[in-house]
């Protein structure tokens, strides 16, 4: 392991950890685990793109630029400040496992704006890890990860269209991930 392998693996756990704590302050209740196909397309991809930007990494045995270790920073950071944040707006009303909670709507925070921004700080972090080793390959998981995120927005919107009463107006209203863009 050297150095940059190291801070890459400190970014990840305090991704982690980060998560971790804004879910507990934010008294996001555990529910019993929905065996959901999409739950898959997200998680696979989480952990892929991590061992893959790492194992590339080592294979290609050329460090990253400061651009790409500083870009990757910030977004790495990113991740875990959207994904904290998104968690603390949502309070109790968020489910780890599926769109399957309480039907009560937040319009607070992100969310004001975007409709997923938990997914969004996932995606900053699918971007992070292999900008910030400067690998290419792992970019096909990132790209595999952003897929299955697209699919899951899809599928949760279909049914919060269906069980939550003004869910098509808060549509009208919000981006669905990326303010200005989509």
């Amino acid at each position: 392991m050297d150095l940059t392998s190291t801070i890459f693996l400190v970014m990840f756990f305090i991704y982690i950890v980060t998560d971790r704590i804004a879910m507990h302050k934010a008294a996001v209740p555990r529910r019993k685990m929905k065996r959901e196909w999409t739950a898959l397309l997200l998680t696979t991809p989480f952990f892929l793109v991590v061992v893959a930007s790492l194992v590339e990494y080592f294979q290609l045995k050329s460090p990253p630029n400061l651009l790409e270790l500083g870009i990757g920073s910030l977004l790495f950071a990113a991740a875990a400040i959207v994904r904290a944040r998104g968690y603390l707006d949502l309070g109790e009303e968020a489910s780890i496992y599926s769109a399957a909670g309480s039907k009560k709507m937040i319009r607070n925070g992100l969310y004001r704006h975007i409709r997923h921004p938990l997914y969004l700080g996932s995606l900053l972090f699918l971007i992070a890890c292999p900008t910030f080793l400067g690998v290419r390959f792992a970019w096909t998981i990132a790209v595999i990860g952003l897929a299955g995120i697209l699919i899951r927005i899809q599928e949760e919107e279909k049914y919060l269209r269906r069980h939550v009463k003004d869910y098509r107006e808060y549509m009208q209203e919000t981006w669905t991930l990326i303010p200005g863009v989509f």
